[in-house]
């Protein structure tokens, strides 16, 4: 199955201790992880699980966010606590997909974390441009 592409929030929960990934276009469709990382990992996966359930059972899949078509690209910032932050735009649109709640205090990690995206299937045509 062709995997459209959907907006992820990822945010930190304190009653959970974690972080959680959410869906907003697919219904429960959400993920726990320790970590930022694995909080993608986990939500990306359950995306997967999710749209080919719907398929197997025959039922509409829902429109991705409209006008998303295409590549996208990453937009890498300091923020004002000087720690960076990256987010994953529409090259159609302009529209953020999905956004860094992190702040990383070393483009290594910042790297990395833009490594496991890149690395889903759901980000495998991405090409990294960055702006600093």
């Amino acid at each position: 199955m062709d995997q459209p592409k959907y907006r992820i929030e990822i945010f930190w929960s304190d009653e959970d201790g974690g972080y959680i990934a959410n869906v907003p276009d697919l219904r429960y469709c959400s993920a726990f992880g320790e970590s930022y990382e694995e909080a993608l990992r986990e939500v990306l996966v359950a995306m997967e699980l999710h749209l080919d359930m719907l398929e197997e059972l025959d039922r509409p899949i829902p429109e991705k966010i409209a006008g998303i078509v295409g590549l996208g690209y990453f937009e890498v910032y300091e923020d004002r606590d000087h720690k960076y932050r990256w987010q994953f735009r529409s090259v159609d649109t302009g529209e953020a997909l999905v956004r860094t709640s992190y702040g990383y205090s070393n483009k290594e990690d910042l790297e990395r974390s833009m490594d496991l995206f890149r690395a889903h299937p759901f980000g495998a045509e991405v090409e990294k441009l960055t702006t600093e």
